[in-house]
């Protein structure tokens, strides 16, 4: 989803992005929706790489809605960087390998509901503007909320982690994460 395949040959060959304060991001804007329904995913799912040759970090951004319903990811999902402008749906899909959604920021409605993650899951330093749903979402290793930002409703009905979840400096409409379960629970 990067393109960055594409892009790479006609960037520079040495690192001149640091002259000027520049950066060495390349972004991708998908401005059509995006819809899979009953996928499977053999291959990495990434709109965020990091080349190490070339030390250029590619993300992509999706100004419209994004939909991954009932989808099955077999490898990494990477989403680390990413804006989804439009609303997200991953409902009913399955992670099978690390998924990251660090950075992300979700500009409107986002629902991960009866989801499943079956390694670790990041959503450090995540942003849902509009709210989120992990109604009956299953974790089976590790989640980590570290700075995460909620606006909006936080529906985590059924959620189940069954490791570690990582909530430190985790802001959900203003409440730290411990705080807001003992108040909705």
């Amino acid at each position: 989803m990067t393109y960055m395949d594409d892009k790479l040959p006609d960037l520079p060959k040495k690192h001149k992005w640091y002259n000027n304060g520049g950066t060495n991001t390349v972004k991708e804007t998908i401005e059509s929706k995006i819809l899979f329904v009953n996928c499977v995913f053999e291959s990495d799912v990434l709109a965020y790489i990091h080349d190490e040759d070339s030390k250029y970090t590619f993300t992509a951004n999706f100004e419209n809605d994004v939909r991954f319903k009932n989808c099955q990811f077999k490898r990494n999902a990477m989403f680390k960087y990413s804006d989804f402008e439009g609303n997200a749906d991953f409902s009913d899909s399955k992670f099978e390998e690390d998924t990251t959604f660090k950075y992300t920021e979700f500009d409107n409605r986002v629902s991960f509901a009866n989801t499943v993650f079956e390694e670790s899951a990041t959503f450090k330093y995540t942003k849902f503007k509009e709210g989120v749903s992990f109604k009956n979402a299953r974790f089976e290793e590790d989640l980590n909320f570290k700075y995460t930002k909620v606006r909006g409703t936080f529906n985590i009905d059924g959620m189940k982690v069954a490791h570690d979840v990582n909530s430190k400096y985790t802001d959900i409409n203003g409440k730290g994460f411990s705080k807001y379960l003992l108040e909705n629970n």
